[in-house]
């Protein structure tokens, strides 16, 4: 039996996952929410995941509540004390960023902290830092990858050229998911004149609006996403040739968005499975060929 775990861990700034399936909003706070959630007891301090308000920080390695989302997921996804784990940066910080990020984890590499009232010893024996998005292909994938994140949108060309792969022309376009939810609740509230705040606009986007007792229609603010697909693809046409390329669209907000890019840009659009893991996934995957 091992006594040892491999895990990959995406730190998102819409979501957090591993690949054993945890997933909860990147929020944290110290003060006690009134609805049930996870207690991260570390250092010294008390908090509780998912809830809060989102960390928007637009560099990964400068965000204040890292090494705590980290620890989280870690003590939400495993029980064996050592530990192997893959993480990711955007493409856009992959370079800069990769060493930072490595020393900032291995520098609070051991940790005593309760998840839930349950003590456990967690070590970080190795970390190894990917690129996110273009990790999720297929080995023989040639095309243009999108990654669809809380902040940026992560977008890249991959070609294999004499059996290696090659990412041509990496790009992010700083706006995601939050952005799209933020502007479409303040088009609600300054149509409406109401004071809905972002958290309650994916809830919105599923079931609607009541208003008054009666459901409203919001057809207005949906334009949003019609908005946000025609500035990416207005921006990835200056950059790639889109109609003599497949485009793959991972991260979470490609469930979100995919009908409305399908329809812009045709059949050679496709979705992976499952993409809000998808990073998390492929990093454990990395990882097992590193580490077993």
């Amino acid at each position: 039996m091992k006594n040892y775990s491999i895990l990959g861990i995406d730190i998102g700034i819409s979501t957090c996952e591993s690949n054993t399936g945890v997933i909860y909003n990147s929020k944290i706070t110290n003060v006690e929410p009134l609805s049930k959630a996870d207690t991260l007891q570390i250092d010294k301090k008390t908090y509780w995941l998912g809830e809060g308000n989102y960390d928007t920080t637009y560099r990964k390695v400068d965000k204040e509540n890292y090494i705590n989302f980290l620890f989280g997921t870690l003590a939400l996804s495993t029980d064996t004390i050592n530990n192997y784990i893959v993480l990711g940066l955007p493409l856009s910080q992959y370079k800069e960023d990769k060493a930072s990020l490595i020393n900032m984890v291995l520098a609070n590499k051991e940790k005593t902290i309760r998840i839930n009232d349950v003590e456990k010893q967690i070590s970080i024996e190795d970390v190894e830092i990917f690129p996110e998005g273009v990790v999720t292909l297929p080995d023989d994938y040639e095309g243009i990858c999108i990654d669809i994140g809380g902040r940026t949108t992560d977008c890249a060309l991959v070609v294999n050229e004499r059996g290696r792969r090659r990412i041509l022309n990496p790009i992010s376009v700083p706006s995601g998911t939050i952005n799209l939810y933020k502007d479409f609740i303040n088009r609600i509230n300054n149509k409406l004149s109401l004071d809905l705040v972002m958290n309650d606009a994916e809830r919105i986007m599923n079931t609607g609006l009541i208003l008054d007792g009666r459901k409203t229609n919001i057809d207005f603010a949906l334009e949003v996403y019609k908005q946000f697909v025609d500035n990416l693809i207005s921006q990835l046409q200056v950059e790639y040739s889109l109609r003599t390329n497949r485009i793959s669209l991972t991260g979470g907000g490609a469930t979100l968005l995919y009908s409305q890019i399908k329809d812009r840009l045709g059949e050679g659009v496709t979705i992976q499975d499952n993409p809000i893991f998808a990073n998390a996934n492929a990093y454990y995957e990395l990882g097992c060929s590193i580490w077993q």
